[in-house]
């Protein structure tokens, strides 16, 4: 049943995911009450046969001699149901020659295991008389391992012991045996402490506990078991990585090598993480924008499907999967230690019944990402062209080295983006943009409105489109499609994952908001039924389901009801080897997210809806002996800047003391969502002189009927030099 809170999330995939949450931390906080009322019994733990298990422990030496410990192995039992086999007991009866010594090893291990000492297994149904149990050192039912060492006086050493159930059943591991001075066998049990039980006054006053089952598993079929590595495919094996810095931004080539140690066949092997750093190239051009970047499954640009490919990997194969990665920081212009957590899971089946079983694995991975490249962009209306705008791009290199800017690309469906000329510096005979360390260099654009799409195409809207921008002088700028491109990759991860996480602290706002106030009413029919409605997806996106639309594509990196009022930059750039300049040690891209060109409506924005610029002569050259005052014409226009709302105005110019305006100096009007309105003016001078003819101010009325007063800091200069000129 879907709660009122996550009925508010307008995205139907968030929506799933998030009351799927919702349900397992409830479901989590049940069974942690459930534990510690003691309603619910702890089971011991799922493992797999032929799966070797660690156990470690401490041993000192009280004495104030040196001992020497031989044959140091766990003792445990198995239990199967029809018989028992364990080595609990030291008794050892020799009637012939002494058997041979078998070795095993696994995949998983690179220990070598024996048969334990003493091991002795029970007839067929079980039987308390241990005398008529027997001994079979080729066919144990578990194998384990041995180590001799010699404990100094008064000395404490940690030692990891392995053991590998070979058949099916409830083990326990008991405890540990050794042998003194190569005579006498000590075996000492293993005494741990269950939970405290919590169901009832009696065991909370006494501090009772439940029975331990950390030492305790359940040994099942053939597992599967992974191990995940990465591996670099820059740099040889030989060389030390985990010293080595990245950068923020930096995007570098690597590949994950699976491994598969267990005994049983791996597949649909799945990826989370918690940051979006890792995009793995599929090699085929997306079939539509709708569909998702990489391998993404989700809303959260962090769980990643490893393809077709690679679905199913049998026992001990290994394959690598080639990912990029690109590291950002979470503080800017710092260097931090940031952790990459990588959770894997994958399936298998059980033979006996069929069904599809899942397993885990974890892996943590720290990283120093250092300073790159700050890149910040501010945006202004052209004072030349109406339905243009200028982007001016500022990039500072942090890296204590050359810089080469590559490109400048954005992806939108109402705008592209134009380089202005003759810009950069000189290197080796072409003009690019090199940047040394601490230096900034700005690089300015034209952003230019697209036209709509023709009415006989099928699509209301256009399509998205990638402009890149050499800053290289002599390269052209290209316009491509977005499906066709992969440089908007890891900006679409990063929205989708800054969407979701928005979402999500939202939602948790939302539920604490909720039981601070108590609000646990209980809810009408129809509210249930609306709030469950809510879950199939109906909602919209412009002219598209939002349930079509995967969070992590080029359509959800541009929307359709949101691609007029703002745009994302792409700059990527490199730093070449100072030895060989055509080899290029590191590549990387920045990204500019969310840069406002116009608003939708001015609910969400507290500025001024309305941009103005006027038209007139910087000089002019008057007599005023024989023509009187100099008349300056002047052509102001007023802009909306909202897309889709209306604005109603009031138009006045404060009369100036030294000159005066002949026009339509105050009147009320209201202009569409883009609408422009040119007001013609005259401004009387009577002397010479440098006069600022920018007096206007404007009125807003918004939508509550407030009116809000906006002046203008900017000056419109003109100069007046009385000559003969009329």
């Amino acid at each position: 049943m879907a709660s009122p809170a996550v009925a508010k999330i307008a995205d139907p995939l968030v929506r799933r995911v998030v009351a799927e949450m919702d349900a397992e931390h409830t479901n989590r906080n049940l069974m942690a009450r459930a534990k510690r009322n003691g309603t619910t019994k702890i089971m011991p733990a799922i493992r797999a046969r032929m799966e070797p298990l660690a156990v470690s422990f401490v041993m000192e030496n009280p004495l104030g001699v040196a001992i020497k410990i031989q044959e140091i192995q766990l003792v445990a039992r198995l239990q199967d149901g029809k018989s028992v086999c364990t080595n609990e007991d030291a008794i050892e009866i020799r009637t012939g020659p002494p058997p041979p010594v078998k070795e095993w090893t696994f995949q998983s291990s690179t220990n070598t295991f024996f048969a334990p000492m003493f091991a002795r297994r029970s007839p067929e149904g079980g039987t308390e008389a241990k005398g008529s149990w027997t001994a079979d050192p080729l066919k144990p039912a578990f194998v384990v391992t041995q180590r001799n060492l010699t404990l100094k006086p008064g000395s404490k050493e940690r030692i990891s012991l392995s053991i590998c159930p070979l058949e099916r059943g409830e083990l326990e591991i008991l405890g540990v045996r050794c042998k003194l001075f190569d005579n006498i066998w000590v075996f000492h049990p293993f005494k741990l402490q269950g939970p405290l039980l919590q169901n009832n006054r009696e065991n909370k006053a006494n501090r009772a506990r439940a029975k331990p089952v950390l030492l305790k598993s359940r040994i099942e079929q053939d597992m599967p078991r992974l191990t995940v590595s990465l591996v670099s495919t820059r740099y040889s094996p030989t060389e030390d990585e985990s010293t080595a810095s990245t950068l923020h931004g930096q995007v570098s080539k690597w590949n994950l090598r699976v491994c598969n140690i267990g005994t049983a066949t791996a597949s649909n092997l799945v990826l989370k993480t918690n940051v979006p750093w890792i995009n793995i190239p599929t090699g085929r051009r997306r079939m539509s924008e709708d569909d998702a970047t990489s391998t993404c499954i989700g809303p959260s640009g962090t769980l990643l499907k490893l393809g077709r490919a690679y679905e199913r990997l049998e026992a001990g194969e290994t394959m690598e999967i080639p990912v990029q990665i690109k590291t950002t920081s979470s503080i800017m212009g710092q260097e931090k230690k940031e952790d990459l957590y990588m959770l894997y899971r994958y399936e298998f089946d059980e033979p006996s019944t069929g069904a599809t079983k899942q397993r885990w694995l974890r892996e943590m991975v720290e990283v120093r990402v250092s300073p790159a490249v700050s890149l910040t962009a501010t945006l202004m209306p052209s004072f030349w062209a109406k339905s243009e705008h200028i982007v001016s791009v500022e990039a500072t290199n942090h890296i204590r080295g050359k810089l080469v800017l590559d490109k400048l690309s954005i992806a939108s469906r109402d705008y592209r983006l134009e380089k202005i000329a003759d810009q950069g510096t000189t290197l080796r005979g072409s003009t690019v943009a090199m940047v040394d360390y601490n230096e900034r260099v700005s690089m300015h654009y034209r952003l230019i409105a697209t036209p709509p799409p023709d009415a006989d195409e099928d699509r209301p809207y256009n399509k998205c489109i990638i402009s890149e921008c050499p800053f290289q002088e002599g390269l052209s700028d290209r316009a491509k499609d977005s499906i066709r491109s992969e440089v908007t990759d890891f900006l679409c991860l990063e929205s989708a994952a800054t969407r979701f996480e928005k979402a999500l602290q939202a939602h948790k706002y939302e539920l604490a908001r909720a039981a601070a106030s108590n609000d646990e009413e209980p809810r009408h029919v129809s509210q249930i039924r609306r709030a469950n409605t809510s879950m199939s997806g109906s909602g919209e996106d412009g002219r598209r389901s939002r349930s079509v639309i995967h969070p992590t594509s080029v359509a959800r990196l541009c929307p359709v009801d949101t691609s007029k009022s703002k745009v994302d930059l792409i700059c990527t750039w490199n730093a070449p080897n100072e030895l060989n300049p055509e080899d290029v040690d590191v590549t990387g891209q920045n990204h500019v997210t969310g840069l406002s060109i116009r608003p939708l409506d001015g609910k969400t924005r507290k500025g001024c809806p309305i941009t103005i610029t006027c038209q007139h002569a910087a000089t002019k050259t008057h007599n005023f002996a024989m023509s009187g005052p100099a008349h300056v014409p002047l052509e102001i226009t007023v802009r909306n800047r909202l897309v889709e709302a209306s604005v109603e105005f009031e138009f006045s110019v404060e009369r100036p003391k030294t000159f005066e305006f002949i026009g339509a100096e105050c009147f009320t009007w209201e202009m569409e969502g883009g609408e422009e309105l040119t007001i013609p003016l005259t401004a009387v001078i009577p002397t010479p002189g440098m006069y600022n003819l920018q007096h206007v101010r404007l009125v807003v009325t918004r939508d509550n009927g407030q009116k809000v007063s906006y002046l203008f800091p900017l000056q419109w200069l003109v100069q007046v030099d009385n000559g003969e000129g009329r």
